[in-house]
C-alpha cells in the first residue's frame, strides 16, 4: 500500500489522499475495468461471427475509463458512416469482453454472435464482433 504524499492542505484528510489516489489512476492509461487496452484510439477489425474469415472493414475504436464507442468513420456497404456500438466494457462470465449497454448485460446467458445478448469484443486480436 503506498502512502499518500499530499501537500501541507491535505494532511490529515484521508478524502485528500483519497482524490489524489483516484485521479491518479484516472490518467494512468488503464481501464479500471481490466480491460488489456489502455485508453486510447485503435483500430479494430469487423468480424461476422458467422462467416469469421469473411473480410470486412476496419472501425474506429475508443477506450476512456471502461466505456468503449465503437464507429464507422466512412459509410461502406456493410454499415453505414457513424456509431456502432457505445457501452460499457464488462468481462462475462464467459471470458468474452462485452459491450454492456445495461448493468444487467452482466448476467446474460449468451453473448456475442447472432444471439440477443451484447455484442463483443476482443482486445487482444482486436476485432469487432457482430452478426
Amino acid at each position: 500500500m503506498t502512502r499518500c504524499k499530499a501537500s501541507s492542505r491535505l494532511r490529515g484528510f484521508g478524502i485528500g489522499c483519497l482524490l489524489i489516489s483516484i485521479a491518479g489512476c484516472a490518467h494512468s492509461g488503464h481501464s479500471p475495468s481490466g480491460f488489456p487496452l489502455p485508453d486510447g484510439d485503435y483500430v479494430f477489425a469487423h468480424r461476422y461471427a458467422e462467416h469469421p474469415r469473411m473480410p470486412s472493414i476496419d472501425v474506429q475504436v475508443r477506450i476512456t475509463g471502461d466505456r468503449i464507442a465503437v464507429v464507422n468513420p466512412v459509410a461502406t456497404d456493410v454499415f453505414p458512416a457513424g456509431p456502432l456500438a457505445e457501452g460499457r466494457l464488462m468481462r462475462h462470465a464467459s471470458g468474452a469482453w462485452i459491450i454492456a449497454e445495461r448493468p444487467e448485460d452482466i448476467d446474460a446467458v449468451e453473448v456475442g454472435g447472432c444471439t440477443d445478448g451484447p455484442e463483443t469484443i476482443d482486445p487482444e486480436a482486436r476485432v469487432y464482433w457482430t452478426c
